[in-house]
């Protein structure tokens, strides 16, 4: 499942609809954010003509995943996220 915000996220970015499905299920980096404690696949991926990490943001609840929002991440951000804490490996 997935929410409206994702899917206004989509429409903003001009990303695939089918992207976030990917990430989740491909992902080769999995992270917990400490201060929304929502749980986060990062993936390099083909974005607007160049290869970038792009971070998906979800949730589990009662067994259902629920993707929240989708963005391609700055460079140095996801290091920057790692480094002081904010996101912590799974």
């Amino acid at each position: 499942r997935h929410t409206r915000h994702l899917e206004f996220r989509l429409q903003l970015r001009a990303i695939d609809a089918a992207l976030p499905k990917d990430v989740y299920a491909t992902a080769r980096r999995y992270y917990i954010d400490t201060v929304t404690t929502h749980s986060v696949a990062v993936k390099r991926v083909r974005f607007s003509g160049k290869s970038r990490d792009v971070a998906l943001t979800y949730e589990e609840r009662d067994g259902v995943v629920w993707l929240i929002t989708i963005h391609p991440l700055k460079r140095r951000q996801l290091e920057s996220r790692v480094h002081s804490g904010r996101w912590r490996k799974v």
